[in-house]
């Protein structure tokens, strides 16, 4: 049976965005578990064209390894591997964060908040109480199936139950017909 790390290693570096495959396929090749992209500045990207991955002139690149890892075999390996191809351009600082391993799923919720989605209408989870004890509310707890209610379609949804709420009595039966 494989053994789960006890931590992680990510090392990330902030590049523009033609350096940004180059160093990916470099951290491939050095073993990492995921590369992540994001963007690093302040520069919005909107809906893309199909086919298209378009990244942010200053995007943070960002690898994951499972520990126990030699960091420094690592980043010689992507040095190399980057300056074959780059052998004029300076190699980019690389900053190295050690990543206890949690519940990943579970963790964002310790940060979630009820959600209102109209005057005194509230998503709870069941382990918050909600903000307006006498107000309405739905107990929901987010996770895979119904998200967090941030989703627009979810929130416009639920903003049309509460404006049209007098439409609906203690008899009244609602199919959520989800396509998701």
């Amino acid at each position: 049976m494989e053994q789960t790390p006890s931590s992680w290693i990510q090392i990330s570096v902030c590049v523009d965005s033609d350096t940004s495959p180059l160093l990916e396929e470099a951290f491939e090749h050095a073993g990492a578990l995921a590369i992540t992209f994001q963007d690093s500045a302040d520069e919005p990207i909107f809906e893309p064209e199909m086919g298209e991955t378009p990244l942010w002139s200053s995007t943070r690149l960002t690898a994951l390894f499972a520990t126990p890892v030699d960091i420094d075999h690592i980043l010689s390996k992507v040095q190399r591997h980057f300056l074959a191809q780059r052998p004029h351009q300076l190699f980019p600082h690389w900053q190295v964060d050690k990543l206890a391993d949690k519940d990943w799923e579970r963790e964002w919720l310790k940060n979630y908040k009820p959600l209102e989605f109209g005057p005194g209408f509230w998503v709870v989870p069941s382990w918050l109480e909600p903000p307006e004890p006498n107000a309405q509310h739905m107990k929901i707890d987010p996770g895979l199936a119904f998200g967090t209610g941030t989703h627009e379609t979810t929130s416009l949804c639920l903003g049309w139950l509460f404006q049209n709420r007098h439409l609906f009595n203690q008899e009244s039966t609602v199919i959520d017909y989800g396509c998701g």
